[in-house]
C-alpha cells in the first residue's frame, strides 16, 4: 500500500468557503466541482498524516504538485495548505454542499453521491408511480394517490444510502484523534423554507409587534476537540443530514415539501425521539421547538426566498478563527452564468402581457448577487485601510518606545495586572486608551450575554439580546468596579478572567510576526545562523497554532445548565426577557426622551441582580453566577494550555531594576523556555543564544499588546472586517476555464452542458447528459483551482499553471472515458455503438473516428480542444415514455387534489379529466414504442379492427343498414387516426419524423391528398349538377319570388 508524503508543519493556509446553489440538474456539474474541491482537500491532509494513495482520484497528486510549487514561486517556507473552511448550499446544491461537508468533516470518501447523480438522477426511475419504489425499503405509499411528480421518499431513501455509505479514508499519523485529517472544523449552512412561517417580535418606538419569517437555517459544524456527540456529522444525525437534503431540494411540484414527522414513517422514529435534534432547529423561536410545532411543519425548497445563500459564508468569513496566517478564498459555483448583452437595447416599452411575465416569473427568478459580492470587496479594502493603520502605529511604537515606568506601586514593585485601577491604566496610556478598554469591557459583555442568551433559547438576533445584555452588565457591575474599592474586583480583573478573544488576538498578532520572519529569520542573525533561526522560529509558530487551536476549543464550549430543566430555565428567561423589554418601553413618551434602550432596562436589570425582582425566575437567579463562572477562562481552557505560549516565551513578565546611574529601570525578564509539547532537543534550541534572542523580540510583542491592540480592535470590533485576511473572489463556470473550450460566442450546440436543456432540467432525461456534465464539471473545477492558487501573471506562474492544468485534464478525462475505452478502443467502440442505438453510417463513421484517437489521456484533450461536441438528443424512446407517464402522473396529482378540494366545498374539478388524457397519452406511447411487444399486439389488433369493419361496413351496404354503415365508417376511421398517430410517434422516437424517412408520414400524406382530391371532385360535380344555388338551398329556406 501506497502512502502520501507527511508534512511536517505548514506555514500557511489557504482557506475556502464555498457557496452552492440551485440549478436543478445542474447540481450534477455542482458535484463535479465539489469533487474537485475534496480532492484538493485530500492533497493537504493535516501536520504528519498520511493518505493511502493506491485507489485515489489522479488529480490528488498534482495538487499535492500545486501546494509545494506555489510556495516556491512565492517563497522558501514549507508548503501550504488547502482547507475548506465554510460551506454554503441551497436546493440541489444544499445536497452538494451538504454531502462534501460530511466527507470534509469526518475524513470520508466523497465518490458515492456522484454515482447517486449518474444513476438516480433520472426521470425513468423517479417519476411517482408504482415503479419508482422498486428497491426501496419503505413501501407504505406505493399504490397512493401521488402528491408529487417524482417520488419524494425515494430522493430521500437514496440520500440517507450515500451519507451512510461514505467510508473512512485509509490514513495513518496525525497527533489529534478528535480532528479530520482533512479539516480544522466545517461549518455548513443549508437553507430552506419554512411554508407558514413563523412570527418574531419586532420592536417599534411604543410598542412590539410580530412579523413573519419563512427563511430557515440549518447549521451542521464539527470543530477541533468535538465529541462524537457533539459532532454534527456523526452517525446519530444521519436521518436529520437527509431529511435536510431533501428538504431544501423540494423543487415545486417536482417533490413535494418534507415535515420532520415523514421520518417516524421512513425511518420507524418515535415522534418523541424527534426532539434529539431541537437544537438544529434554532430559527425557530425557543417555545415553539420546545412544544414540538417544528414536528409538523412543511419545509420547502432553499431556493424560494434565498437561491444563492452567500450572506451565511460572508460573514462566517469575519467570524472564523484560524491557527495560522494564508489566504483565503470564497469560491461560488454558477453553472450557467447570464451572458448579458452589452449593446444598447430599444427601450421600448413593454405591453401589459410582457410587464406581468416580467414581473411574475422573469425578475423574480433572476437573483442578483453583486450585494453579496460587494460585501466581500468593501471587506476587503477595509482590511487594507485597518491594516495600513496598524502597521503605521506599530511603526510608531518602535520608534517611540514607552517606558513601563509609570507601572508602579509605592513600593517601587510591579503591581498585579488585575489590581490596577482604570486611573492607573491611563496614567500609563494615557487618556485616548480610555475607549479601547470601555470597548472590550462592553464587548466582553456582549460576547457572555450571547453564550448565555443562547444557552437559554432566546434569539440572539431579536430584541431580547438587549435584555439578557442587560441582566449580564449588571451583574459585571455588582462585581467589578473601574477603580479600586469600587467593588470587590476592578474591570481589569474582569477582563483578565472572561476576555478569551484578547487572547486570541494576541496570539494571532504574534502568529504573524513569526509567520513574517520565517522567509529570513530575524535581522539580527548571521549567515550562518540562518538556519538555525528558521528552525527555532517554525516550533514557536507551530506550538503558537497549537495554542490558538485550543482557544478557539475553548471559545466554543456551551454554557452547561447543570441538572435544572432546561425548558423551565428557558420559560424563566423568556418571562425576564419580556418584562425588561416591554418595561422599557413608554407609548407616552418619544423614544429618544428617555434615553437608550440600555439605559432604560439599566435600573429593572439591577434590581433583579439586587433583589430578585419580579418573582418567578428564582432558578435562574439562584444559578446565574455559576453560569457565567463557566464561561470563564480558567473554565474553557485547561491550565497548560493557557501557559503554553508563556512558557515557550519563558514567562515574561515586567521586572524593575537600576542603571549604572542608580535610576529605576523597568525591563521585560524572559527565563529559560519550557516547551510542554515538543523533544528535548527541541527546547534546547529555544534556550540557545539565537532562540533566546528570539524569545525576547517576541516577549516585547507579547507585553506591549495593549498598545498595538488599541490601534487595531476599535476599527475591527463588530465590523464585516473581522480576522485580517482578505478574500479573493472565485468563480468557477463553464464560461469561466477556457482552456479546452471557450463558450465565448458560441450558440447552444457548441457550449459546454447538456443539462441546461429544457429549463436545466435536461441532465434528468438521459445518463449520457449527466455523464458529460459531470465530466466538465471536474475539467472546470481543476481549471478554475490551479488558476485561483497559481494567479500570477509572470511567466514561471503561467508556465506552470499551463502544465499543471494540462495534467490535470489529462488525469480526469482518463478516469472519465475509462482504461479499458483506452486500451481496447475497438471493443469499446462497438458497445458504444449499440448502448446509443446508432445505426446510421455517417454517425457511425464519425464516432469511429472520435473512439479511434482515444489512445492517450493527450488525444482525448485534443479531441475537446478541437472537435467536441456534446450529446444533442436523449433517448427518444424514454423521453416519450418518460413524457406519457409524467402526464398521467401530474393529472393523478391533480385530481387528488380536486378530490380534496370536492370534500372541502363540494364542487367537482376538472382535473380529474387530466388525469384520464395522461393514462391515455401514456397508452399511445407504449403501444409505439419501435419493436416492443405491445406494438405488435397493437398492429394485430388494428388489423382485426379492418377486417371485422371492412366486413360490417359491405354487409351493412348491401342489407341497406345505414345507421351500422355509419358505426361502421366511424369505427374505421377512428381506428386509421389512432394508427396514423402510433405510427407517427414510432418513427419520432427512431428520429425519421421528417417526408425523406417516415413511411408513415408519407402514408398520411397520401390519405390527406387523396381525400382533398376526393372532396374537390365531389363539391365541382355537384355544382355542375344542382348549381351553386341549389347546392345551398338544400341547407337554408329558399324564398323564390
Amino acid at each position: 500500500m501506497s502512502w502520501s508524503r507527511p508534512v511536517p508543519d505548514y506555514s500557511s493556509d489557504i482557506r475556502l468557503g464555498i457557496v452552492m446553489y440551485g440549478g436543478v440538474s445542474l447540481a450534477v456539474y455542482i458535484n463535479g466541482v465539489a469533487g474537485e474541491l475534496f480532492n484538493l482537500t485530500c492533497s493537504t491532509p493535516a501536520e504528519s498524516v498520511q493518505l493511502e494513495t493506491d485507489s485515489e482520484p489522479q488529480t490528488r497528486p498534482i495538487y499535492r504538485i500545486l501546494d509545494s510549487q506555489t510556495q516556491k514561486l512565492l517563497s522558501s517556507r514549507p508548503p501550504v495548505r488547502f482547507v475548506v473552511d465554510v460551506i454554503s448550499g441551497t436546493s440541489a446544491g444544499g445536497l452538494n454542499g451538504l454531502c462534501l461537508a460530511k466527507a470534509i468533516a469526518n475524513g470520508e470518501d466523497f465518490g458515492a453521491l456522484s454515482e447517486l447523480w449518474i444513476k438516480e438522477a433520472d426521470l425513468s426511475i423517479l417519476l411517482n408511480d408504482n415503479k419508482s419504489f422498486e428497491g426501496l425499503r419503505g413501501q407504505s405509499r406505493k399504490g397512493e394517490t401521488p402528491t408529487s411528480l417524482l417520488n419524494s421518499d425515494r430522493l430521500y431513501e437514496k440520500l440517507f444510502d450515500v451519507l451512510k455509505s461514505m467510508k473512512k479514508l485509509d490514513f495513518v499519523g496525525g497527533t489529534d484523534a478528535s480532528i479530520s485529517p482533512l479539516s480544522d472544523g466545517v461549518d455548513l449552512s443549508v437553507t430552506t423554507t419554512d411554508i407558514e412561517g413563523v412570527p418574531v417580535p419586532l420592536r417599534l418606538f411604543d410598542r412590539v409587534v410580530n412579523e413573519r419569517r419563512h427563511r430557515v437555517r440549518f447549521r451542521f459544524r464539527a470543530m477541533p476537540g468535538d465529541s462524537e456527540q457533539n459532532n454534527a456529522f456523526a452517525a446519530q444525525n444521519l436521518p436529520l443530514m437527509a431529511f435536510v437534503g431533501r428538504s431544501t431540494s423540494s423543487f415545486p411540484v417536482a417533490f413535494e415539501p418534507m415535515r420532520l414527522d415523514d421520518l417516524s414513517r421512513l425511518e420507524n422514529i418515535p415522534s418523541e425521539s424527534l426532539k434529539q435534534w431541537n437544537a438544529y432547529f434554532d430559527s425557530f423561536p425557543a417555545k415553539l421547538v420546545e412544544d414540538g410545532e417544528h414536528i409538523e411543519r412543511s419545509f420547502g425548497d432553499g431556493g424560494y426566498l434565498d437561491n444563492k445563500p452567500f450572506s451565511y459564508v460572508v460573514q462566517a468569513l469575519s467570524e472564523i478563527e484560524t491557527a495560522r496566517a494564508g489566504r483565503r478564498q470564497l469560491i461560488y459555483i454558477e453553472p450557467s452564468p447570464k451572458q448579458i448583452d452589452q449593446k444598447a437595447s430599444d427601450y421600448e416599452r413593454p405591453d401589459a402581457i410582457e410587464n406581468s411575465v416580467a414581473a411574475l416569473l422573469q425578475i423574480p427568478r433572476y437573483e442578483t448577487i453583486r450585494e453579496d459580492l460587494n460585501t466581500v470587496i468593501a471587506r476587503n479594502r477595509m482590511i487594507e485601510r485597518i491594516e495600513h493603520l496598524v502597521r503605521l502605529g506599530e511603526g510608531d511604537i518602535k520608534r517611540n518606545p514607552a517606558a513601563f515606568d509609570n507601572i508602579e506601586s509605592p513600593d517601587g514593585t510591579i503591581p498585579n495586572w488585575n489590581a490596577i485601577g482604570l486611573s492607573q491604566m491611563i496614567a500609563y496610556y494615557g487618556i485616548s486608551f480610555l475607549p479601547y478598554r470601555r470597548l472590550r469591557v462592553y464587548a466582553v459583555t456582549d460576547e457572555l450575554a450571547r453564550r448565555l442568551g443562547s444557552a437559554l433559547g432566546l434569539d440572539v438576533d431579536s430584541d431580547h439580546f438587549q435584555s439578557i445584555r442587560a441582566v449580564v452588565r449588571a451583574w459585571r457591575d455588582r462585581h467589578y468596579g473601574e477603580e479600586v474599592g469600587d467593588r470587590p474586583k476592578t474591570q481589569n480583573a474582569f477582563l483578565g478572567e472572561f476576555d478569551i478573544d484578547y487572547r486570541y488576538r494576541r496570539l494571532g498578532f504574534l502568529s504573524r510576526r513569526v509567520a513574517e520572519l520565517i522567509p529570513t529569520g530575524i535581522e539580527l542573525a548571521s549567515v550562518d545562523e540562518l538556519q538555525k533561526t528558521l528552525q527555532i522560529l517554525r516550533i514557536i509558530y507551530r506550538e503558537m497554532t497549537r495554542a490558538r487551536r485550543h482557544l478557539i476549543q475553548g471559545s466554543r464550549q456551551s454554557v452547561d445548565l447543570g441538572d435544572a430543566s432546561a425548558s423551565a430555565l428557558r420559560a424563566e428567561a423568556k418571562f425576564l426577557a419580556d418584562y425588561l423589554l416591554l418595561g422599557a418601553i413608554d407609548p407616552t413618551k418619544p423614544s429618544g426622551s428617555l434615553g437608550t434602550m440600555p439605559e432604560r432596562m439599566a435600573g429593572p436589570a439591577s434590581r433583579w441582580i439586587e433583589q430578585g425582582e419580579p418573582g418567578g425566575c428564582e432558578t435562574l437567579h439562584g444559578r446565574l453566577d455559576s453560569y457565567l463562572d463557566s464561561l470563564r477562562y480558567r473554565s474553557l481552557v485547561s491550565t497548560e494550555d493557557r501557559s503554553l505560549v508563556f512558557s515557550l516565551l519563558g514567562r515574561p513578565k515586567l521586572s524593575r531594576t537600576v542603571d549604572a546611574d542608580n535610576k529605576p529601570v523597568t525591563f521585560i525578564n524572559v527565563r529559560d523556555a519550557e516547551l510542554l509539547n515538543g523533544e528535548p532537543h527541541e527546547a534546547q534550541q529555544l534556550n540557545s543564544a539565537i532562540g533566546l534572542k528570539l524569545r525576547r523580540f517576541l516577549s516585547d510583542y507579547h507585553v506591549r499588546f495593549d498598545s498595538y491592540d488599541q490601534m487595531g480592535f476599535p476599527l475591527q470590533h463588530r465590523t464585516i472586517a473581522g480576522d485580517t485576511a482578505a478574500v479573493d473572489l472565485v468563480r468557477i463556470s463553464p464560461s469561466d476555464a477556457t482552456a479546452l473550450v471557450n463558450e465565448a460566442g458560441k450558440s447552444a450546440s457548441g457550449k459546454k452542458l447538456a443539462g441546461t436543456a429544457l429549463g436545466n432540467f435536461g441532465a434528468f432525461l438521459d445518463r449520457r447528459w449527466r455523464t458529460n456534465d459531470l465530466m466538465w464539471g471536474r475539467l472546470d473545477g481543476a481549471e478554475r483551482l490551479i488558476h485561483s492558487t497559481l494567479s500570477g501573471d509572470d511567466a514561471s506562474s503561467q508556465a506552470l499553471r499551463k502544465i499543471l492544468t494540462s495534467a490535470a485534464h489529462e488525469a480526469i478525462l482518463d478516469e472519465s472515458f475509462g482504461q479499458d475505452a483506452i486500451k481496447d478502443p475497438l471493443s469499446a467502440l462497438r458497445s458504444v455503438l449499440d448502448e446509443l442505438k446508432i445505426n446510421d453510417d455517417a454517425s457511425r463513421q464519425r464516432l469511429t473516428a472520435v473512439l479511434s484517437s482515444f489512445l492517450s489521456p493527450s488525444s482525448l484533450v485534443d479531441y475537446l480542444q478541437h472537435n467536441y461536441a456534446k450529446p444533442q438528443t436523449p433517448d427518444r424512446e424514454s423521453t416519450f415514455s418518460n413524457l406519457a407517464r409524467g402526464v398521467s402522473i401530474f393529472g393523478r396529482v391533480l385530481g387528488g387534489i380536486s378530490e380534496r378540494q370536492e370534500k372541502r366545498s363540494g364542487v367537482a374539478s376538472a382535473s380529474a379529466w387530466i388525469a384520464r388524457l395522461g393514462l391515455i397519452l401514456q397508452g399511445f406511447v407504449a403501444i409505439s414504442l419501435p419493436g416492443s411487444l405491445r406494438q405488435k399486439w397493437a398492429r394485430s389488433v388494428f388489423q382485426s379492427i379492418y377486417i371485422i369493419g371492412g366486413f360490417v361496413f359491405l354487409s351493412a351496404l348491401v342489407l341497406g343498414k345505414p345507421d351500422v354503415v355509419s358505426v361502421a365508417i366511424t369505427a374505421l376511421i377512428l381506428t386509421g387516426a389512432t394508427q396514423v398517430i402510433t405510427l407517427l410517434a414510432s418513427d419520432a422516437m427512431r428520429d425519421k419524423l421528417s417526408l425523406a424517412k417516415s413511411t408513415s408520414l408519407k402514408v398520411l400524406v397520401a390519405i390527406l391528398g387523396g381525400a382533398i382530391l376526393l372532396a374537390l371532385f365531389t363539391g365541382v360535380s355537384a355544382i355542375i349538377h344542382d348549381g351553386v344555388f341549389g347546392i345551398f338551398c338544400d341547407y337554408i329556406t329558399c324564398e323564390i319570388s
